[in-house]
This record gives structure tokens, sequence and C-alpha cells, in this order.
């Protein structure tokens, strides 16, 4: 009843509260949440166009969604496989020793002669940590970039996701001293030979993983795009252009003209462009110009409304 009251209506085109916010009203002043949520559903469901040419049978929020979704995926990835190339790194190309772990010096690199048992578990325990974070951030990302429903929130939430990645680096830059930093700069891994079943098994489990991701991922966006859609049909379905007022019981209902942000053509709103556009103000033709006039004893018996353009009233003061 609240979108659609008289009291609440526009007291120029008569439109009502729920036609003015399902039509993208800025003006308002009320249901500015309402109002957001609209443009939210709509920028969500609306069609994707790639440069005007091709259409895709997919909302513009869902596609982006997917591909927020598939490169965080990438860069998940990204990060497991140096982990893992570094675990690989260490623990198969050096030498395993009981206590001591070498380095050796090779023109300005430093590299892993040999690696102690101890060293080796410690590599093999903070690798491991390190895959089960980034799984983890890879699940918690994915969930968090499927609830967002707003596209400039899905955009910032993407790159909230990668800065999330460069912790380590952060804490590399500031945690540790100048020579340990310099120390680790230089210091290099041993290369290992990538096989080529290696290199096949790796790009296979990527791809599963990636397949995976779709098949968990597709179904939620499609009851995301439902839900908007029922959503949108709550807020702006049904017949908006009327209002209503209750008089002593009953419900008065009158019909109203179909909502548009063009300012309508009524006798009001062309005497308020008359005077903003004129030169001299007191040479307006659609007003009653009084520079004198004491307002606050006076006030109009008659409200001027929707008169013709081409008419001219002029309204007589009366004393209250």
């Amino acid at each position: 009843t609240f979108a659609h009251d008289t009291a609440w209506s526009d007291p120029l085109s008569g439109a009502s509260l729920a036609a003015r916010v399902c039509g993208g009203d800025e003006s308002l002043a009320l249901s500015k949440t309402q109002l957001d949520l609209v443009e939210e559903i709509e920028l969500y469901l609306r069609p994707t166009d790639l440069l005007n040419f091709v259409s895709l049978p997919m909302a513009e929020g869902q596609v982006l969604c997917y591909l927020s979704v598939v490169i965080w995926f990438l860069v998940v990835v990204s990060e497991m496989q140096k982990s893992c190339d570094f675990l690989a790194g260490v623990g198969l190309s050096c030498p395993v020793t009981w206590w001591r772990s070498t380095l050796r010096t090779e023109q300005d690199r430093v590299l892993l002669a040999s690696i102690s048992v101890p060293r080796l578990i410690a590599v093999c325990f903070v690798t491991g940590v390190r895959l089960m974070i980034a799984l983890l951030l890879l699940l918690v990302g994915v969930d968090w970039l499927l609830v967002t429903t707003s596209v400039e929130d899905m955009l910032l939430n993407a790159a909230a996701l990668s800065f999330i990645m460069d912790l380590d680096e952060l804490v590399f830059l500031t945690m540790l001293t100048g020579r340990s930093r310099t120390v680790l700069r230089r210091t290099r891994t041993p290369e290992i030979a990538i096989s080529g079943l290696r290199s096949v098994a790796d790009t296979s489990l990527i791809w599963i993983g990636f397949f995976l991701l779709v098949l968990r991922v597709a179904p939620i966006l499609s009851s995301n795009v439902g839900i908007m859609e029922d959503l949108r049909i709550a807020l702006c379905g049904g017949n908006l252009d009327f209002v209503t007022f209750v008089a002593n019981g009953p419900v008065i209902l009158f019909e109203t003209a179909e909502y548009n942000d063009e300012l309508p053509l009524t006798y009001e709103s062309d005497a308020v462009l008359e005077a903003v556009w004129i030169s001299d103000v007191t040479a307006v033709n659609y007003s009653w110009v009084d520079t004198g006039f004491p307002w606050d004893s006076y006030s109009f018996s008659e409200t001027v409304q929707s008169f013709p353009c081409n008419d001219r009233v002029d309204p007589t003061p009366t004393t209250q």
C-alpha cells in the first residue's frame, strides 16, 4: 500500500512510488534502497551483447561471475603449481643428508647443493600447508563470488581475492632482514626435467579440476538468475500505474499514466521552465508575479492542475 499511496506519488505526473522506483527515478528522496536494488537486478540480468554484435544466451552478471571464477581458479592453480615445483626441485633434485644442508655459489647465484632430513621435512610441511591454504582459498573465494549479485562488488571482490595471494610477498618484503632477502633472491632451486608423462598428467588434472568447478558453479549461477528474476517480478511485476486513497473505509483507486523520466507537460512545469530560462523573470506569461506579496498571510484557494500549455491562468490569492 505504501508504494501506491497517493501521499507518495509524483506531484507533477501523478505516478506512483512503485512506478518511479521501477522506472529508475534518480530524483527520489525515499525508497533509495529499493531503487538501488532494482538497478542492481537490472544490471545483473541485462542481456550480454559483445560489441553490439554477438549476443550470448546468458545474463551479463552471470557471464561476469563465470569469468571471475575462472580467473580466480587460474590464479590459485598457478600458486599450487609453484609450490609443487618448489617441493620437487628441493626434494628430488638435491642430495639428502642427515644433519647438514650445503650451498654453493655459481656466478651471482646461490644453489642448493644438499639438504638435510629435518629441513626436507620442514619444506614438505610448509608446502603442504601452502597447498591446503590455496585449496581452501579456492573454495571460499568461489563461494564468495557466487553469492555476489552486484556487478560492481563482483569486480571489487575478484580484485580483493587476487590481493590475498600476494600476502606472502608482503611478509617477505617487510618481516625479513635485508641480508635474508638478498640471499633468498639469489638462491635457486635445482631445475628438474619434466617428462612428457608428467606434463600430460599435470595438464589433465588442471582440466579435470576446471570441469568439476564448472559443474559446481553452473547450477548455482542458474539458480541466482532465477532468484533475481523472481525478485524483479516481486518488486516491479504487475500493474504499477495506479494510486490508492483510503476515504473512511473504502479504498479509492486512481489510474495514472505510464511513468517516464521526462518532465510531464503540465501548466506548472511550463511555468517553472519559463521562469528558469527567461532573461527577465518579471516578464513571464505562465505565472503571476508579485514581488511584494505577503505570502505568510495568504494562500491560494485553488491549485492549478494539468492546464494545457497554451492556457494562461492568474490564480487569485485569498485571505485565510
